[in-house]
């Protein structure tokens, strides 16, 4: 007699919301690099002061890089949690049988 093997239900719904975390990140740092290419490109032609000028180069590179960490951060959370399923699937279909059933 043959056994159904029992699926995790929570399998499907986690790893959409990681596309969908991925798809995010992805248009998110898009829009943040054309938003930084802007900036950059215009910076230019705002008549400021040497000293404001430099502080708004500072500014955009630091949030450039937080972002970057933001991403960092955002990407090894989700291979964390991409092996975290597949350990928790594993250890599913590796259960034994229920000894009452």
């Amino acid at each position: 007699m043959s056994r159904k093997p029992r699926v995790n239900r929570a399998e499907p719904v986690a790893i959409a919301h990681m596309i969908g975390t991925i798809i995010g990140l992805v248009l998110l740092m898009a829009l943040l690099g054309v938003m930084f290419y802007c900036a950059r490109m215009l910076l230019p032609l705002i008549p400021l002061a040497d000293w404001f000028r430099t502080i708004l180069r500072v500014l955009i590179i630091l949030l450039v890089t937080i972002v970057a960490l933001y991403a960092i951060v955002v990407l090894y959370v989700i291979v964390v949690l991409l092996g975290f399923v597949g350990i928790c699937c594993a250890a599913i279909w590796k259960q034994p049988r229920d000894p009452g059933r």
